[in-house]
């Protein structure tokens, strides 16, 4: 599931369900993997080849991946209240 031909796959999946969706799992699926790349174990994002890509950053279970983790669960929640502070106002 982290390579380039999953993405391929998922997003005809995803077309034949609602097709606007498609450039916003793109963009978390690319980002998903961005951030994969920084871990130790290897990708394989030319599936079915056997070379896997790695930049060997971070461990999975390290401080940066917590810190990672951290950040992006604060600016979720600050979405979702700003999303649903516009929705109240309308």
């Amino acid at each position: 599931m982290h390579s380039f031909l999953a993405l391929l796959l998922l997003n005809i999946a995803i077309s034949f369900i609602c097709q606007p969706f498609v450039k916003y799992f793109t963009i978390g699926f690319l980002s998903h993997l961005g951030l994969d790349i920084l871990n130790k174990r290897k990708l394989r994002l030319l599936y079915p080849r056997k070379k896997g890509f790695s930049l060997k950053l971070c461990p999975a279970n390290g401080m940066v991946n917590y810190i990672l983790f951290l950040v992006g669960s604060a600016l979720s929640v600050a979405e979702i209240i700003i999303f649903l502070i516009r929705i109240v106002r309308n």
